[in-house]
C-alpha cells in the first residue's frame, strides 16, 4: 500500500512538473504581458483646435492664428486573454498652445493640457517571430485643463470630455524587446511608435 501511495505520488509530482514546464515554455512561445510607451503627432484635439479656428469667422478684426502641440506621450499595459486578442489600459498626456493676435481687441493665449485614460482592445491579424500586423481601438475618459489668458485676466477652465482612438494599421517589431508604428486617428496622435516589452 505504501508503495502504491509513493507511485501516486510521484505520478502527481511528475504531471505537475510537466504542466509547468509546458506552461512556462508556452508562455516564453506566446507572452501574456506587454508594457508600452510611445510618442504621436497630430491628435485629434489639436485637429479639431485648427479647423475650429479655420472656418470660424472672427468679425471683423483682422488676426494671427497659431497653434502649437508638444505631441501625445502615452504609455500603458495589455494582457493577451487569447492568442490574438489583447486588452489594456492607456494612460496620455498632451499639451497645446493657441495665439490669438487681434489688431482691435486684445490678444487672447489658451494653454490646455488633456490627460486621458482609456481602455483598448487589439486584434493581431497576423504574428510571426519578430513581426506583427494589428489593429486597436480604444475609448475612455480625457481631462481638459485650460488656462485662458485675454489682456492681463487669467480664466481658468476644467472639464471631462470623450476619449477615443482607432488604429487600424499597427506594426511590432523585434523580440521581448522591441519597437512599434501604427496609423491612426485619435487622442494618441494619426501617426506614433515607440517601445514595448513583452513578458
Amino acid at each position: 500500500m505504501a508503495s502504491y501511495q509513493n507511485s501516486l505520488c510521484s505520478l502527481t509530482g511528475a504531471l505537475v512538473l510537466l504542466v509547468g514546464v509546458s506552461a512556462r515554455s508556452e508562455a516564453q512561445e506566446f507572452p501574456k504581458h506587454e508594457v508600452s510607451a510611445g510618442f504621436g503627432i497630430l491628435a485629434s484635439p489639436v485637429l479639431a483646435s485648427f479647423f475650429d479656428d479655420f472656418w470660424q469667422v472672427k468679425g471683423n478684426d483682422p488676426y494671427t492664428y497659431d497653434i502649437r502641440a508638444s505631441g501625445t506621450f502615452f504609455g500603458g499595459y495589455q494582457y493577451d486573454v487569447k492568442e490574438n486578442i489583447a486588452l489594456g489600459v492607456f494612460a496620455t498626456h498632451l499639451l497645446v498652445t493657441e495665439k490669438y493676435d487681434y489688431t482691435l481687441e486684445p490678444d487672447i493665449r489658451e494653454r490646455t493640457r488633456f490627460i486621458g485614460l482609456m481602455a483598448q482592445g487589439k486584434l493581431t491579424w497576423h504574428e510571426e517571430p519578430g513581426f506583427s500586423f494589428y489593429t486597436t481601438f480604444g475609448i475612455g475618459r480625457k481631462l481638459v485643463l485650460r488656462e485662458t489668458f485675454t489682456g492681463n485676466i487669467v480664466r481658468n477652465n476644467q472639464f471631462n470630455e470623450f476619449a477615443l482612438q482607432f488604429t487600424p494599421v499597427g506594426i511590432r517589431f523585434g523580440g521581448m524587446l522591441g519597437g512599434f508604428v501604427e496609423v491612426g486617428y485619435g487622442i494618441q496622435g494619426i501617426a506614433k511608435g515607440g517601445l514595448s516589452l513583452q513578458f
